[in-house]
């Protein structure tokens, strides 16, 4: 939705406002996956090799908003000759995609997200580990819940990645989940 700040008489304030669902959540894979089946690109799916008792606790998709969009609906209104302009938007490509499995208090969270032009620059090829004990021992005053266990890679302008709690999954085995949990 586009809202002119000739009208808002607001300096300064956004004039594009995202409205509707562009961030769903599901709690059923089945659910999810009639979402991410829409998309054109490459989603995230349960790994095959997912760790026996882990089950979807949640799963999100962040829809796409991007200054191009902002600029297209700005534009579309300027041209209408309209202060207030809105326009749905079927998006078939995501900012991010969340999966997040649980076992009692362990988690495995994988995930994927864009990659923008500075992070495309930057030509890392792949896997990337980091451990929930390197990140401690770099920065020991973190909290033990924003520790983890992560494997990330990118592949196609994304960054996929997987987060563990510190549970028993080693890097190992973290990469033969990575293997399986792109749907390409």
């Amino acid at each position: 939705m586009y809202v002119s700040n000739e009208l808002t008489k607001v300096k300064g304030k956004a004039e594009v406002y995202m409205m509707g669902n562009s961030m769903p959540k599901f709690d059923k894979y089945e659910d999810y996956l009639k979402k991410a089946d829409t998309l054109k690109e490459a989603t995230l799916q349960q790994p095959a090799d997912l760790p026996e008792g882990y089950r979807l606790s949640k799963a999100e998709i962040m829809g796409p908003f991007s200054v191009d969009y902002s600029a297209q609906l700005k534009a579309e209104a300027k041209k209408l000759n309209k202060q207030i302009y809105s326009k749905k938007i079927n998006w078939t490509t995501s900012n991010w995609i969340r999966l997040e499995y649980k076992n009692g208090d362990d988690t495995i969270t994988l995930g994927s997200r864009n990659l923008d032009s500075v992070d495309l620059k930057q030509n890392k090829q792949g896997y990337t580990y980091v451990s929930a004990a390197e990140k401690n021992k770099e920065n020991p005053k973190l909290d033990k819940k924003n520790l983890w266990n992560e494997l990330n890679w990118r592949e196609n302008g994304k960054l996929y990645y997987i987060l563990t709690n510190d549970n028993p999954l080693k890097k190992e085995e973290m990469i033969k989940l990575a293997k399986t949990m792109v749907k390409k």
